[in-house]
């Protein structure tokens, strides 16, 4: 075995990252002399540091340093590794305050920033949140590797399920590399009520609906309904009191931001009152003695 005149090293990967772990060790050795030690050093401490006996590396800043293994017994033999130190990588992840959530309910997002790697600091900088492409907000400071956005109550059914992404920038100086996650949030549609109004008439009348006989319940966000389409039976001159009431069948609601509700149509009421019949009998004469028959006409 003295006749061996280097030692052969291996690495995990020939990479390190800045700020913490691991890639060189004993029992990464290819070659070592039998029951020998070896000391471990680096060329370049700023950037990749060793533990001298236990050949534990330390990237530091990114950059490249020669770890090397020296025989503690024959000076002479030694092999070294280049180790490249690069920014760690990181995962952002997304979560919502309530996914599915319905049209109009307040959601909010928060983003997770950890490293890859681990043994490595919690990460510091800004985590921007964006809403289908378009920034959600200003840029929000990580605190303890979290950020949370504010609420948002406008999102539509319309282009469900939408994309939310949080982009992840590192502090100036951080040892850590950007990276951006992504969550689909799902809206569902609000409930909305229209019920057509109630309406009275007199037999014989007609009733013509100008659209906006009716309420609402459960309208959001400034959305509207101007007209909807109103029908009734009894709306014709010719609809009998016996038929009263005649249902108002309320449809085809006409507004802005109707396409985020579910929308129930409520039937009003058309009732009819008689209308006013007067009958006078008409005059008769005779002649004393005789007789009147009517005949009811």
């Amino acid at each position: 075995s003295q006749g061996r005149r280097d030692i052969g090293l291996a690495t995990l990967d020939g990479l390190l990252y800045a700020g913490g772990g691991y890639t060189t060790s004993n029992s990464n050795l290819l070659e070592i002399l039998d029951t020998d030690n070896v000391t471990w050093a680096s060329d370049n401490t700023p950037v990749a540091t060793v533990d001298p006996s236990a050949g534990l590396a330390t990237g530091v800043t990114p950059g490249t340093a020669n770890i090397s293994a020296t025989s503690t017994m024959y000076p002479t033999v030694t092999g070294s590794t280049l180790l490249t130190v690069q920014n760690a990588q990181t995962t952002t992840t997304v979560t919502s305050s309530n996914n599915p959530t319905t049209y109009g309910v307040p959601v909010s997002f928060t983003a997770t920033v950890a490293p890859q790697q681990t043994g490595l600091p919690t990460p510091t900088g800004t985590v921007q949140f964006m809403i289908d492409g378009v920034n959600f907000g200003a840029a929000v400071t990580l605190v303890g590797g979290g950020a949370s956005s504010g609420s948002i109550s406008t999102l539509t059914v319309a282009g469900s399920p939408h994309s939310i992404e949080a982009v992840y920038t590192p502090a100036s100086g951080s040892v850590y590399l950007g990276s951006n996650g992504t969550l689909m949030q799902t809206v569902n549609p609000a409930a909305l009520s229209v019920t057509a109004s109630n309406r009275t008439k007199t037999y014989g009348q007609a009733v013509t609906f100008a659209w906006t006989e009716f309420t609402t319940s459960g309208l959001l966000n400034s959305d509207t309904v101007t007209s909807i389409a109103l029908t009734s039976a009894g709306a014709a001159a010719t609809a009998t009191v016996a038929g009263s009431p005649y249902s108002i069948v309320p449809s085809a609601a006409v507004g802005t931001g109707l396409g985020n509700y579910t929308i129930a149509y409520n039937n009003g009421s058309l009732m009819l009152s008689p209308a006013a019949l007067s009958v006078t009998a008409s005059n008769r004469t005779k002649t004393y003695g005789q007789a009147v028959t009517f005949a009811g006409t």
